[in-house]
């Protein structure tokens, strides 16, 4: 209803619904290309606008104005931002490298930033990284996008030897995550 994308376009899509204060469907939407693309976090902005991110394997997943246009391993991170409308895709794009990059939880800061958490097999490309090497077998990353959608303000692993998932980000006031 009113959304971006009116039909499923692979195995599994992700998807976006927006409920009005007494329940009506304001829009709902799909999100996904011919793969399979799994939403696991969203939250809203000051305007009103949905950030979602997951994961796809989708080769065409949409994308607006990509940081990053080309998906870069098995399965990428997305992270995807939908008017308040829900009926424009504003911004769009992969993030990953080698193998699995998985974006799990997102936040954003009364700034407009926006902050992603998630798991990598590793390859990412770091910027004013906390931890610049991968430590082990998954790691968590943590990301910080400017409030223009246009730069990473920073890339980070976050783990150590073996196996470490975020399952979720907030961010205080000052925007730490």
């Amino acid at each position: 209803v009113g959304g971006v994308q009116a039909t499923r376009r692979g195995t599994f899509d992700a998807f976006v619904v927006k409920l009005d204060p007494a329940g009506q469907v304001v829009y709902a939407t799909y999100l996904g290309g011919d793969g399979f693309d799994s939403g696991r976090g969203i939250a809203v902005d000051a305007q009103g606008n949905a950030w979602v991110t997951g994961y796809t394997d989708s080769a065409n997943f949409p994308l607006q104005d990509p940081l990053d246009a080309n998906r870069g391993g098995f399965s990428d991170a997305f992270i995807a931002r939908l008017s308040a409308a829900g009926d424009v895709l504003q911004f769009s794009t992969y993030f990953g490298a080698g193998n699995a990059d998985n974006g799990e939880a997102i936040a954003v800061d009364a700034d407009g930033r926006v902050y992603v958490a998630g798991r990598t097999t590793g390859g990412l490309t770091v910027v004013n990284a906390a931890q610049p090497v991968f430590g082990g077998v998954d790691d968590g990353f943590v990301l910080r996008l400017n409030s223009a959608a246009t730069a990473y303000e920073y890339v980070t692993y976050l783990g150590g030897n073996f196996t470490d998932i975020p399952a979720a980000i907030a961010v205080d006031p000052a925007g730490r995550a």
